[in-house]
């Protein structure tokens, strides 16, 4: 499987330091159990892709200007996996990611799994923040080897995403790195007082449209902008009822002439009513202020959804190359 995909030397660099520290811990090679061997650097590797077998059903939504207080952007995202599958009880972990000085890439912060260094949720030092949901393209792609993992191209991403420019710098990373399914990448920044604070960007393998990734912005008449599990401008829209629910409770936000706010009591609410039930569980979910460099996160507990839970606060201000 392997053969169909690339690592950027970076990745690849990082990936075997990973095993490395892995190897410093035990004492020696790390024998895994459950493969009944040691593990390699190309194991390592295969971790990381693993996730591009599949999709999941997540929910990720932004709010900025006259929507929310002091006009500040608030993200909202349920990880929705599949309980039967996912790793559910394997804890996660919240993973600081610190570049070499002077390398002009941003220090960030993201939530996965042990021996993972790829994320679909995470915000840098700028403010930027990144989500994916999985997508349903129905364009085949027009390659068949060469892919990218979705997660590791946005661990490359988040690191060279800096706020003026967060848009264009996360779109050319995805371009470059075709994946074999599809996803939505939600890519949000600090409100600048005029323009989107947010834009979705739906990604496949079919380069012969928009190079493989076309861009999403909202209406100039909203401050909000929401993505579920379907392309919306890549390709005809389709029913989804958490996309309706929250595009209902947007509008009267919108429309309430400032007597309703999202703000982040309002996003949990709203993670709660969209949480996927069984045979999913969301974990984790994640509530972001851009403005302010804060993550809240919470992870599901007891087999309880994690927008039930209560979560953490992780401030990414203080962190520095």
């Amino acid at each position: 499987m392997l053969d169909l995909f690339n690592v950027t030397s970076d990745c690849e660099e990082e990936l075997h330091g990973l095993l490395d520290g892995m190897e410093a811990r035990a004492g020696g090679q790390v024998y895994v159990s459950c493969f009944g061997r040691t593990i390699d650097d190309e194991d390592v590797v295969a971790l990381n892709f693993a996730n591009e077998l599949g999709n999941r059903g997540c929910s990720s939504f932004a709010a900025w200007g006259t929507m929310t207080p002091g006009g500040r952007t608030i993200v909202a995202r349920n990880d929705d996996n599949l309980a039967s599958s996912s790793l559910l009880g394997i804890p996660q972990y919240i993973r600081i990611h610190i570049p070499p000085a002077g390398s002009g890439r941003c220090a960030f912060v993201s939530v996965q799994y042990p021996g993972v260094i790829g994320f679909y949720q995470g915000m840098n030092t700028d403010g930027v923040t990144i989500t994916r949901d999985g997508g349903n393209s129905q364009l085949d792609p027009t390659i068949s080897s060469g892919f990218y993992s979705s997660m590791l191209t946005l661990h490359e991403a988040l690191g060279v995403a800096h706020t003026g420019t967060a848009f264009d710098d996360v779109e050319a990373i995805l371009k470059a790195r075709p994946i074999p399914n599809s996803s939505i990448v939600i890519v949000a920044v600090p409100h600048a007082g005029q323009g989107p604070s947010s834009v979705a960007l739906e990604w496949d393998a079919h380069l012969a449209t928009d190079g493989g990734v076309t861009r999403r912005e909202p209406s100039s008449l909203h401050s909000y902008l929401i993505a579920t599990n379907h392309f919306r401008a890549r390709q005809t829209e389709i029913d989804c009822w958490r996309y309706s629910l929250l595009s209902d409770r947007m509008a009267e936000i919108a429309q309430s002439s400032g007597m309703l706010l999202f703000d982040t009591d309002e996003a949990w609410g709203l993670l709660r009513q969209v949480a996927l039930g069984p045979p999913h569980c969301a974990d984790p979910s994640i509530v972001f202020e851009p403005d302010r460099g804060l993550l809240h996160i919470a992870f599901s507990r007891d087999s309880q959804a994690a927008p039930f839970c209560s979560p953490m606060t992780v401030d990414v201000t203080g962190i520095s190359p």
